[in-house]
């Protein structure tokens, strides 16, 4: 006897940008795109898409969502969580640029919060990317770039000679399990709890 085949749902954890940060990273898009080089890159992230990534959990069983609900409720409940965003980087693939983000500062704050919710995951048997906090890179991803080989040496060499600071530091007081959905358009999030 075979089983069902499971409806699954690609799903990531995430801390929520506040308005007032998604219109400063629109307007650093909007500079950014003033030089040359950058007009290339055509896949910058919708302000609305804008978020800072706790876990990328990937494709999961529809089953599992309302533990998930449970988790994501459950670590809420240690917020506020003081988080300050500043400098700009880029993720690189055979040392060239292949999207472009800014930074989120670690804390202990988020520490903890990262530690139980990898912990927490982990007892519902969810495969993570990366459990150690050490090796997460708290971040907002603005663009990625699929350009050619010139134009991302070009961002890089542009990138280096950016100095970005302090962009703005918030009390963050949400967490949210979110929705996947790839279109032709770009990804489609949809917050779920």
């Amino acid at each position: 006897m075979t089983t069902p085949l499971q409806k699954k749902s690609r799903l990531f954890i995430a801390i929520p940008l506040p308005e007032f940060l998604k219109d400063a990273l629109q307007e650093c898009r909007e500079w950014l795109s003033s030089y040359p080089e950058m007009k290339e890159i055509k896949n910058w992230i919708a302000p609305s898409n804008l978020h800072i990534t706790l876990h990328f959990l990937g494709d999961i069983s529809e089953k599992k969502i309302p533990y998930l609900q449970e988790i994501v409720n459950q670590t809420a409940q240690k917020l506020p969580l003081s988080l300050t965003m500043k400098d700009i980087g880029t993720f690189e693939e055979n040392e060239l640029p292949n999207s472009i983000w800014v930074g989120i500062e670690k804390n202990e704050q988020l520490k903890t919060i990262h530690q139980e919710l990898t912990k927490k995951l982990e007892d519902l048997e969810i495969e993570l990317e990366s459990t150690s906090f050490e090796n997460y890179n708290p971040h907002v991803t603005l663009a990625y770039i699929d350009a050619n080989n010139e134009t991302k040496k070009a961002i890089k060499e542009r990138l280096k000679k950016i100095l970005v600071g302090e962009i703005g530091v918030w009390e963050n007081s949400k967490i949210e399990l979110i929705s996947s959905t790839k279109t032709t358009e770009g990804s489609v999030y949809k917050v779920i709890s």
